[in-house]
C-alpha cells in the first residue's frame, strides 16, 4: 500500500471517504494503512477471513450466452453444497449508517510536495462534501447522479464556470463527483493546485454556486443534453459490456438494494421527465435540500508540507522499533526461518490441475474469421465501410496523416497538445462553451489524439498523424459531421483564458498519470532510444511530454502557443491526407454515405502528402552503449522497466516472443517480483513494433528487479522451469486478448488503424497456436542475450545503489528530461 500513498490525489480521495463517514466501516483504509498493516497478526487476519469470507455473504454474477443452468449447477456443486448456509454472516457484515451531523465540520491535513507541480506555492486542495441519500433509494440516487453531472461535467457546468475559471487552481480536486458505491451516497466538489491562503475563497465560491443554482436552476438544454447522453449510452455497446454491467449494479447490490432496479434506467428517466414537467422547481428544491440545508457537510483541506516526509519517516521508524526492539534472538531467528519456509512454499509449483481450464487445441478455433468490410472512395478519399448491428448508432473514425518528417522540430512537443486541444476549443460561430453544449446534445463526444502506426513488417518504418473518433444516433449524423467540419475549417484560438486553463488541466492530469502509471512512462522511456518510432512516442506520451506540459503551464505564453497551434492546423487539416471508416446499420449505410460526401466536400484542400504516400521516417541516432536512466521522484516505491529491440508483428518470431512474454509473466517475473519482491505488479509484453518490455509496478526494489529481468534467459534454460501445461496457460492468456469480442462499433479498427488484414491476423493466430517449447527457448536465446540492444528506465525515489559508478544516469531535475 506504500505505492498508493505516493499519489497525493489517492491519499486525498481516501481521506475524504474516511472523513465524511467517520463512524462507519469506511473509517478504515480498505487496502490497509502502511502504518497499521505491520500490527496485524496472523490470527487476526484468519479471524477476519472466516468471519466475512463465506458463501452466505457472496453474490454471484454471470454474463454471456452460455446456458445459465450449467453455471448454477456448478456454483451449487462446487461451493454452496459444501458449506451450510449461515445468515449471521450477512448480518454482521452489514454496513451501518453514518449518523448525520448537526453542524458542518472542517479538517485540515498534510501531504508530500510534488516536484512536478507547475506552481510550487500552489499545492493545496480543498473540497466541500455532503452526505446524501441511501444507495438503495434507487430513484433518488439516480436524480442526485444527474444533479452531480449537471453541476460539474462540461465547460458549461456551474462549478466549471465558478471554480475552474476562477484562476485560483489547476483542476477539480480528486473525487469531485457523486459517490455512489458507499452505503450512503455523497457528493464532493473542490479545487486542487490552489494557494493555501485561498482555501476560504474556494469555499465561498462553492457555497455561492449552490445558492445560484438553487435560485436559477439548470438550463433546459443542459438537462436535455445529459438525457441524450444517457439514451446514447444505452444503445452504445462498449468493450467489456458484462464488466461494465457488474460495476453498475455492485454498489447497490452489495448493500442489499435491488440490482435489477438499477438497470431500469428508462423507467427512471420517464419518472424524472414527468416530475420535472409537473414541478419546474424540482431540481432547485433538490439542490436546496441536499446542499444548502444539509448540515452534514465537511470542508476538507490538504496542503503540501516540507515536514510531511520527515514526519512520516519518523512514524515508520517508530513502528519498526516497536516491532523489532523487544524481539529476542530466538524470536528473530524464528521469523527468519518462517521467511525461508514461505519462500520455499512459493517456489514449489502448486498443482493447478484441479482447476477448470480451457483446452488450447480443442477450445480455440483455427478457422479464419472475416470482418464485414467494404472499401470505396468519396471525393477521392479512401473510405472503409462496415455494415454492423449497431443499434441505430453510427461510428466514425478518421485518420489524417502527417509524416514526422513534415513536422517542424520546434512544433513536435506541441503536436500531442494540439491533437488533444482541438475538440475543446470553439469552432465556426460557436465559442468553446457553445461547442461543448452542441457536442453533448448531438454526440457521445468528439475525440482527437495523436496516432502512431508501426509498420508490421519493417522496424524502421512508421506512420504518424491525428486520429478523430465520434459516435452518434443516426438522426444526429449530419449534426455530428457539421461539428467536425467546423473544427477542421474554422477552429478558434481566440479564447485566451480558456486555452490557458486547459493547459493547466492537462499538466495536472499528466502529473496524476505519472503517479498512477509510472511503469508505462518507464517503458516508453526505455524504448525511446531503441528505434525511431520510440523517440516520437516519448515526445507525444512519455516523460518528456509531461515535463513539457509543466513548463508550458508555468510559462503561460498564450500568444506563442496560439501561433504554434495555428501553424499545426494548417499542416494537418487537408483532406488529401485523410481516410475514414464508418460503422453503421446496413439499412442506413447509403443515407450515411450521402452525409459523409457532403462533409468531405466541405473540407479544406492542400498539398501535404497523401494517405498512401507516407513521408520519410526520421532516423534518430541509436546509442551503442546500453543505457540506464533513473528519474528521481518523491514516490514511496519504484516503476522499473527494461526494453529490448526484437522484430515486428509480421515476423515469424513475433508470435513466439509474445507467448514467451506471457510465459515469463505468469511463471517467472510475477512470482519473483510481486510474490517474493513485494511489488504491486510485474510482467513482460511485446508491442506491434517489436519492443519487448519488462516492467514492475509500485516496486520496493530496483536492483533485485533488474537482476530478475536480466536472468530471464537463465530461467528459461532451466529444464524444470516450465512445461507444456505452462505453455498452454501462456497461450490462453494471450488469446484472452487476441480473441476478445469486438463490438459492432469497433469492427474493422484493426485493419483501419494498424494495417492488419484478416489474412495477416489469421496467420498470426496460427503462429501463436503453433508455438512449441523449443520455439520459446530458441527466441529466448536469440533475443534475450546481453548483446541485443536494450535499455533500462526507473521512475522512483532517490536510491544510492543507482549511481553513475554503477552505470546509471541519475536525473533529479525533471526539467533536464527535455
Amino acid at each position: 500500500m506504500k505505492g498508493v500513498h505516493s499519489n497525493n490525489s489517492t491519499v486525498y480521495y481516501l481521506a475524504v471517504l474516511r472523513a465524511v463517514l467517520p463512524d462507519t466501516v469506511y473509517q478504515y483504509h480498505f487496502g490497509g494503512d502502511p502504518l497499521d498493516i505491520p500490527r496485524l497478526s496472523h490470527e487476526e487476519m484468519k479471524k477476519f477471513y472466516y468471519k466475512f469470507y463465506h458463501p452466505s455473504n457472496a453474490r454471484f454474477f454471470t454474463y454471456g450466452d452460455l446456458p445459465l443452468e450449467n453455471h448454477l449447477k456448478l456454483i451449487d456443486e462446487m461451493i454452496l453444497s459444501k458449506l451450510d448456509h449461515n445468515p449471521q454472516v450477512k448480518m454482521i457484515s452489514k454496513v451501518l449508517d453514518q449518523k448525520a451531523w448537526e453542524s458542518p465540520k472542517e479538517i485540515v491535513t498534510k501531504c508530500r510536495p510534488d516536484p512536478m507541480a507547475p506552481f510550487p506555492d500552489k499545492q493545496t486542495a480543498a473540497s466541500l462534501c455532503y452526505l446524501l441519500c441511501d444507495i438503495d433509494n434507487i430513484y433518488e440516487s439516480f436524480v442526485l447522479s444527474i444533479i452531480g453531472k449537471l453541476l460539474t461535467t462540461g465547460q458549461n457546468a456551474p462549478f466549471y464556470e465558478s471554480l475552474i475559471r476562477s484562476n485560483l487552481g489547476m483542476d477539480y480536486a480528486a473525487g469531485t463527483e457523486f459517490w455512489d458505491f458507499t452505503k450512503q451516497t455523497f457528493f464532493s466538489v473542490g479545487l486542487q493546485g490552489i494557494h493555501a491562503n485561498d482555501c476560504q475563497k474556494v469555499k465561498e465560491i462553492i457555497l455561492k454556486t449552490f445558492e445560484k443554482v438553487a435560485e436559477e436552476g439548470f438550463p433546459q438544454e443542459r438537462i436535455d443534453a445529459l438525457l441524450h447522453s444517457i439514451e446514447l449510452s444505452l444503445k452504445h455497446q462498449p468493450g467489456g459490456f458484462g464488466l461494465h454491467l457488474l460495476m453498475a449494479i455492485q454498489g447497490t447490490w452489495n448493500h442489499d438494494g435491488d440490482p435489477i432496479g438499477v438497470l431500469r434506467i428508462n423507467d427512471n428517466i420517464e419518472r424524472f421527465k414527468k416530475e420535472l414537467s409537473e414541478n419546474p422547481n424540482f431540481l432547485k428544491e433538490k439542490v436546496r435540500k441536499y446542499f444548502i440545508e444539509n448540515t452534514h457537510n465537511l470542508y476538507f483541506i490538504m496542503t503540501a508540507s516540507e515536514d510531511y516526509l520527515t514526519e512520516y519517516t519518523a512514524k515508520e521508524n517508530a513502528l519498526l522499533s516497536e516491532k523489532t526492539d523487544n524481539l529476542t534472538p530466538e524470536e528473530k531467528e524464528k521469523i527468519y526461518q518462517q521467511g525461508i519456509e514461505l519462500r520455499d512454499y512459493v517456489d514449489n509449483n502448486m498443482d493447478a490441475s484441479c482447476l477448470p481450464c480451457l483446452d488450447v487445441n480443442g477450445d480455440i478455433s483455427r478457422k479464419m474469421v472475416t470482418t464485414n468490410l467494404n472499401h470505396s472512395q468519396i471525393s477521392s478519399i479512401p473510405v472503409q465501410i462496415s455494415p454492423q448491428p449497431t443499434n441505430t448508432v453510427v461510428y466514425f473514425r478518421s485518420f489524417i496523416h502527417l509524416a514526422e518528417s513534415d513536422l517542424p522540430k520546434d512544433l513536435k512537443p506541441y503536436w500531442p497538445i494540439f491533437c488533444e486541444l482541438i475538440t475543446k476549443l470553439g469552432a465556426g460561430s460557436r465559442d468553446h462553451k457553445q461547442m461543448d453544449q452542441e457536442i453533448k446534445m448531438r454526440t457521445g463526444g468528439l475525440v482527437a489524439r495523436s496516432h502512431l502506426r508501426e509498420n508490421i513488417a519493417n522496424l524502421d518504418e512508421y506512420q504518424t498523424g491525428v486520429l478523430f473518433y465520434s459516435h452518434c444516433l443516426e438522426r444526429n449524423l449530419e449534426f455530428m459531421l457539421n461539428l467536425w467540419s467546423d473544427i477542421m475549417n474554422h477552429l478558434r484560438y481566440d479564447e485566451d483564458e480558456h486555452l490557458s486553463q486547459i493547459i493547466k488541466m492537462m499538466a495536472s492530469e499528466g502529473t496524476e498519470n505519472l503517479a498512477h502509471g509510472g511503469h508505462s512512462f518507464a517503458m516508453i522511456r526505455a524504448a525511446s532510444t531503441l528505434k525511431s518510432s520510440g523517440a516520437f512516442r516519448e515526445t507525444c506520451s512519455g516523460l518528456s511530454h509531461i515535463v513539457f506540459l509543466k513548463k508550458l503551464a508555468e510559462k503561460n505564453d498564450i500568444n506563442d502557443l496560439r501561433e504554434k497551434l495555428i501553424t499545426l492546423g494548417k499542416l494537418v487539416f487537408r483532406k488529401e491526407s485523410m481516410k475514414i471508416a464508418i460503422n453503421a446499420e446496413p439499412s442506413t449505410i447509403d443515407n450515411s454515405l450521402t452525409h459523409f460526401e457532403h462533409f468531405l466536400n466541405q473540407l479544406p484542400s492542400g498539398g501535404s502528402p497523401g494517405i498512401n504516400k507516407p513521408g520519410e521516417s526520421i532516423k534518430y541516432p541509436i546509442e551503442k552503449d546500453f543505457k540506464k536512466e533513473h528519474f528521481v521522484f518523491p514516490f514511496n516505491t519504484n516503476f522499473v522497466a527494461k526494453s529490448i529491440l526484437t522484430v515486428p508483428y509480421d515476423h515469424p518470431d513475433h508470435a513466439k516472443l509474445r507467448i514467451m512474454a506471457a510465459l515469463l509473466t505468469s511463471k517467472y517475473v510475477r512470482e519473483e517480483i510481486r510474490e517474493k519482491g513485494g511489488a504491486y505488479g510485474a510482467g513482460a509484453s511485446i508491442n506491434q513494433g517489436g519492443i519487448l518490455s519488462y516492467y514492475s509496478y509500485r516496486d520496493p526494489n530496483v536492483v533485485r528487479t533488474v537482476k530478475v529481468f536480466d536472468e530471464s534467459l537463465a530461467w528459461i534454460n532451466s529444464s524444470d522451469s516450465f512445461n507444456q501445461q505452462s505453455l498452454d496457460e501462456a497461450k490462453l492468456s494471450v488469446f484472452q486478448s487476441v480473441d476478445k469480442p469486438i463490438t459492432p462499433g469497433s469492427q474493422g479498427t484493426r485493419q483501419f488503424l494498424d494495417g492488419i488484414s484478416d489474412e495477416v491476423f489469421h496467420k498470426y493466430r496460427l503462429r501463436l497456436l503453433d508455438v512449441t517449447l523449443d520455439d520459446v527457448k530458441k527466441v529466448a536465446h536469440q533475443y534475450l542475450g546481453a548483446e541485443v540492444p536494450h535499455r533500462y528506465a526507473v521512475v522512483g525515489p532517490k536510491n544510492d545503489e543507482l549511481s553513475e559508478d554503477n552505470g546509471w544516469k541519475v536525473i533529479i531535475d525533471s526539467d533536464s528530461i527535455l
